[in-house]
């Protein structure tokens, strides 16, 4: 098609494919999407290293001007003689959607004035969780272990789902299912059994405080903010073996204000449990997220991610040789990201998923890997680093009551004061041999004066 000539360069179509990523089966469950160009006034080419849509939208969103409005047809949709300038792509839910855990992250695109057609291939993208171990055991592969009795922190990551028409999200649901070798305590250090599914909560301690305990942390992440939440913003229940935490409603509508900012929003928790005194062979957690769907109905929908950790004798965890000298960073284990039908999914464990761009994609079995960005282009930076916790417990994060307390795990810090005392007294037995030879230096000089003395008394008589 002919482009239209402008006093800033010629026009151009932009044809954006929804298709290419997924395959025609998985988006004729998908469906049809209503798309939204709009120009970002003041922003030219030469701004696009640091473009920042969320701030925009937050702090000046007129900026954005509507330019035309079309629906797919076969995933396939064209804006024709679109002016040189830059432009966000916003892709609107289908209600009518048979697989309301996907949606289509905004992207931005540059018409140059050079009259070339621009051709856009969006990424869906799926709501997912992963949860990833942190501990202070390290064995051999640089992989996470635990020894009986010893902390575990885990790390969860939750995807957002897109708001709805009302600019609200109804319900935001983490449920932590913890393998019977888990301990969950309270502030004194009394246990809350973990029983295995179906099984009877039995409670041997102040549960409000061993909830209280168990979630160290709530974090809302999104638009270049970490918002950590207070614990009245969010309720912790203990059921069997499961450990929820469910988000009210001023933190829901925090979420969904950064969710309408930042595809890239995600919900974080660190959770902070024990492995059992007499635990053996393996901890095994599952996440799963439940909340809203992005159909009409806006149905539940879930998504899973699990991880286990090997359990270690204490003497392989902790070489009494090693222990005060390891400093290798661990890589966790990586979590097993378990998302529902209707297709078989290999999905990596990240915030928010995106179909990847250097595998050609079957149209039945579509893969995902993780993305830089949620577009993966200009115009949405990463999270802040302050959000997350990386690496491994250090020896008192990990277990400073027992260290403190003489337990079986104190000697992650015994090793290190073991260590220390043996540095002062190899110091104290220098310096005592130093003096012992500053005396017998003296002695020896005094010895000599005395017999120069006496010789020349005697060549005087």
């Amino acid at each position: 098609m002919a482009s239209a000539a402008t006093t800033k360069g010629s026009s151009s179509d932009i044809h954006v494919d929804l298709t290419e990523s997924v395959g025609k089966d998985w988006f004729a469950e998908i469906g049809d999407r209503t798309l939204q160009l709009s120009r970002i006034d003041g922003v030219g080419l030469k701004d696009l290293p640091t473009l920042d849509v969320p701030q925009l939208l937050e702090n000046e969103p007129k900026r954005f001007v509507p330019e035309g409005k079309i629906t797919s047809d076969g995933g396939r949709a064209t804006f024709h003689d679109v002016d040189p300038g830059v432009y966000l792509i916003d892709v609107a839910d289908d209600p009518s959607s048979q697989d309301p855990r996907v949606s289509y992250a905004p992207f931005v695109v540059a018409v140059s004035g050079d009259g070339e057609d621009q051709r856009v291939e969006l990424k869906a993208q799926v709501l997912n969780v992963s949860i990833t171990p942190r501990t202070s055991c390290l064995v051999p592969g640089e992989r996470y272990a635990v020894a009986p009795g010893g902390r575990v922190k885990y790390e969860v990551s939750a995807a957002t789902p897109n708001i709805s028409t009302d600019g609200t999200i109804g319900h935001y649901r983490l449920s932590t299912e913890l393998s019977d070798m888990h301990d969950v305590q309270d502030e004194n250090g009394e246990s809350v059994q973990i029983l295995a599914a179906g099984e009877m909560l039995q409670l041997a301690a102040d549960t409000e405080n061993a909830k209280r305990s168990a979630v160290e942390s709530v974090r809302i992440v999104g638009a270049g903010e970490a918002q950590e939440l207070d614990t009245d913003e969010y309720t912790v229940e203990l059921a069997g073996n499961k450990l929820i935490i469910e988000l009210k409603g001023g933190a829901l509508k925090e979420l969904a204000q950064l969710r309408a900012l930042d595809p890239n929003t995600t919900v974080k928790a660190t959770l902070s449990v024990r492995a059992k005194q007499d635990a053996k062979g393996e901890l095994h957690a599952t996440t799963t997220l439940a909340t809203d769907g992005m159909d009409a109905e806006r149905s539940e929908v879930e998504a899973s991610g699990s991880t286990s950790i090997s359990i270690f004798d204490f003497e392989s965890c902790f070489p009494p040789s090693e222990s005060s000298t390891q400093t290798t960073k661990p890589t966790p284990q990586q979590s097993d990201s378990v998302e529902p039908a209707p297709s078989t999914i290999e999905s990596s464990s990240s915030d928010m998923p995106a179909v990847s761009p250097s595998q050609e994609p079957s149209e039945s079995e579509p893969t995902t890997e993780q993305p830089s960005q949620p577009s993966e282009g200009p115009g949405f930076p990463v999270a802040p680093d302050k959000e997350g916790h990386t690496g491994p417990l250090s020896p008192e994060e990990g277990d400073p009551e027992a260290a403190k307390d003489g337990g079986a795990d104190s000697g992650i810090l015994g090793s290190l004061a073991s260590t220390g005392a043996s540095v002062i007294g190899i110091t104290v037995v220098a310096v005592l041999l130093i003096l012992v030879g500053l005396i017998l230096l003296l002695r020896r000089r005094g010895e000599e004066e005395d017999e120069s003395l006496t010789q020349a008394e005697a060549d005087e008589e």
